[in-house]
């Protein structure tokens, strides 16, 4: 089976006859059908259910380096995605504590050394 969100292919997770979960892949902007294809050829199609958010934009990060304890703002927009909560940041690879969020979401580096390569991810 496969599965698709506005026409981007998804991550097939699990199904069973009543139930299908899929993880969605990076998409543009944009909204539309769920369209399930199952081996036999066989679809199963839901019209216009499906909006792909805008995506998050990192303007800047201060400071851009750091060590153990280091309080790292990130300033940008759409930061949570279109989820009520960032889950994780990523700091160079590795996963600091977040600290609080909004326009600015704030973390906290979890290692000796910090050189701020991000990555925010969200529900």
């Amino acid at each position: 089976m496969t599965a698709t969100l506005a026409g981007v292919e998804a991550e097939l997770l699990t199904e069973t006859d009543t139930k299908v979960e899929v993880q969605a892949a990076i998409g543009d902007a944009a909204a539309g059908h769920i369209v399930l294809t199952h081996d036999s050829g066989a679809l199963v199609t839901l019209e216009n259910v499906w909006t792909y958010s805008e995506a998050g934009v990192v303007d800047s990060i201060s400071p851009a380096y750091g060590q153990l304890n280091t309080k790292v703002t990130i300033f940008g927009s759409a930061l949570r995605g279109s989820s009520g909560e960032v889950v994780k940041v990523l700091l160079s690879g590795v996963e600091a504590t977040i600290l609080g969020g909004g326009r600015r979401l704030y973390c906290g580096a979890r290692r000796q050394l910090c050189w701020c390569f991000w990555h925010c991810c969200s529900d």
